[in-house]
């Protein structure tokens, strides 16, 4: 049943998940331009911004670009990639193929599967 327009309802409204992209100019524009907020980063300080990212708390994931793992201390990439929060999914090259196949062990469907191929 719904409530009448009139009466305020005293759920807490969730907020949608803070995303964020951190990467290269060419990677964070691409997901800028589809609304997500991005950080245009060279290699040299893709360390430090990441490791900002992971102490905001109104952060909840962070997209990641792969082709800046290599820059990565062992100890980041590490932390990233196991705390619970915020989530960190690196995006491109070989990465994309492992995050399709996590996809597709949880749903037990190929949602990634490009458009035409079976």
């Amino acid at each position: 049943m719904r409530e009448p327009a009139n009466v305020k309802s005293t759920a807490r409204e969730e907020q949608p998940p803070s995303l964020v992209a951190l990467g290269g100019f060419s990677f964070v524009r691409l997901l800028q331009l589809g609304g997500i907020r991005g950080q245009p980063v060279a290699a040299e300080k893709a360390a430090d911004e990441l490791a900002r990212y992971l102490d905001m708390k109104e952060v909840d994931l962070v997209l990641f670009d792969a082709a800046l793992l290599p820059s990565l201390p062992a100890d980041l990439r590490q932390r990233a990639f196991q705390n619970p929060r915020p989530h960190v999914v690196a995006v491109g090259g070989r990465w994309n193929e492992i995050l399709r196949n996590r996809i597709r062990q949880v749903a037990g469907a190929d949602l990634l599967l490009p458009q035409g191929e079976k």
